[in-house]
């Protein structure tokens, strides 16, 4: 070999020699190039959902929560009606009907708002209570409608429209009993008590 041949080979073996010692530089240079390791980190695991009987709690403490506005309402609606009943002229009945009318579409608002609160919550293994939250719903458009043919009637004291808001009133109190009892057989406790 002549001189010129071991001066290319000392020149290709000194450019390999650096780009090895390149490639060995800091491994915090270029963490990012590196291959993953095999041991990737685990996702965190989902929470679990959680049981009936921890979601019945649950959605029993929104209930109790709820519970002494609805019973205030349902206290003066009691008055309110009975105010109606025993109205000596139709100008004091009519204020009473309207009285009774407005505390319907309260009572329904509270209702409204606690199925939505219970909607909220995360449904249990078991499964999300739908028949109530359906039956719940039923009951609040029931107390609309009890609360559009009180309207009515404060605009129109007769018999014959007093009877359809006793009806509806009727209507509305058999869908809250059902409610109850469906609420009952999905195991809650506080939620499934009558409204007194």
């Amino acid at each position: 070999m002549g001189r010129e041949s071991r001066g290319w080979i000392l020149v290709l073996l000194l450019i390999a020699a650096s780009l090895i010692a390149v490639g060995c530089g800091d491994d915090d240079e270029d963490a990012g190039s590196a291959e993953p390791s095999a041991e990737a980190p685990e996702a965190p695991a989902e929470p679990a959902a959680p049981t009936q009987k921890e979601y019945t709690a649950e959605a029993d403490q929104i209930c109790k929560q709820a519970s002494p506005r609805i019973q205030k309402l349902v206290e003066a609606i009691d008055s309110d009606s009975s105010e109606f009943e025993s109205g000596t002229s139709l100008e004091a009945q009519s204020a009473s009907a309207k009285a009774v009318s407005d505390l319907f579409e309260e009572l329904a608002d509270a209702r409204e708002a606690t199925t939505k609160d219970l909607e909220q919550l995360e449904a249990p293994d078991e499964g999300p209570p739908t028949e109530y939250l359906k039956s719940r719903k039923a009951a609040s458009k029931a107390m609309r409608d009890t609360a559009k043919a009180w309207g009515a009637l404060a605009d129109e004291v007769t018999q014959e429209v007093a009877d359809a808001a006793g009806a509806s009133q009727l209507k509305h109190k058999q869908l809250l009993d059902d409610s109850e009892k469906i609420a009952k057989r999905y195991g809650f406790k506080v939620c499934s008590q009558p409204t007194k």
